[in-house]
């Protein structure tokens, strides 16, 4: 019947796609049909099928933290993607006065390559109560848009749950919003701003110095 063919079309089709993406097991592709069919049965099943591969992909990537010297050093050249000020000669006295103060360095691993980076902090404060800080989020620039940093979160949301934390906080560049907003986060209207020690404007005026 018609819908049989169809139903046979689409099933062909998603192993093809299978194979595309690397799935065990799944037979060598078939020449692309010229049009592909578009019934609503068809969409919903590759759509599942490339959901189901994403997942498979996203839970065979390893998550760990970086403790050991080697760990944190090996993890310079992807951070020093984010960080352009940190020095390859001082990164690890830096992680590690960090890590005193609760700072934890995590990695996404293919394989035995670092792939996605998260800095983080578990902490607490009088505006946000208890709650997750990121303070470093860097997946590799060859490697970005494939779902990693969200994998990486997400394992993060996991652990940070288990733990009692409800809430994940970071400052977020600009050009990064619209990736945070896709995984739910929202956006408040207060903004991180800064000033140097020595700026002028924040010197006392000598009426104010002499009146102390």
């Amino acid at each position: 019947t018609k819908d049989a063919s169809r139903i046979e079309g689409s099933k062909s089709f998603a192993k093809d796609v299978m194979t595309a993406a690397g799935v065990p097991g799944a037979s060598p592709p078939r020449p692309m049909p010229a049009r592909l069919p578009t019934s609503s049965f068809f969409r919903s099943a590759v759509f599942s099928i490339l959901s189901r591969v994403n997942e498979e992909r996203r839970y065979a990537m390893d998550f760990r933290e970086l403790t050991t010297d080697p760990e944190i050093l090996g993890a310079f050249p992807l951070m020093s993607q984010l960080r352009d000020r940190i020095r390859e000669d001082t990164f690890l006295a830096e992680v590690r006065r960090e890590q005193a103060e609760g700072y934890r360095l995590y990695g996404g691993f293919e394989g035995d390559r670092l792939v996605t980076l998260a800095g983080v902090r578990q902490t607490h404060t009088l505006a946000r109560g208890e709650h997750l800080f990121v303070d470093d989020l860097v997946t590799l620039a060859e490697e970005r848009a494939r779902g990693h940093g969200k994998a990486l979160l997400s394992w993060l949301a996991g652990r940070a749950g288990e733990g009692g934390i409800r809430r994940i906080h970071l400052d977020s560049r600009s050009t990064a919003r619209g990736f945070y907003e896709k995984i739910g986060f929202t956006f408040s209207t207060s903004l991180p701003c800064s000033v140097d020690v020595d700026e002028p404007a924040l010197r006392p005026r000598k009426e104010e110095s002499a009146g102390r």
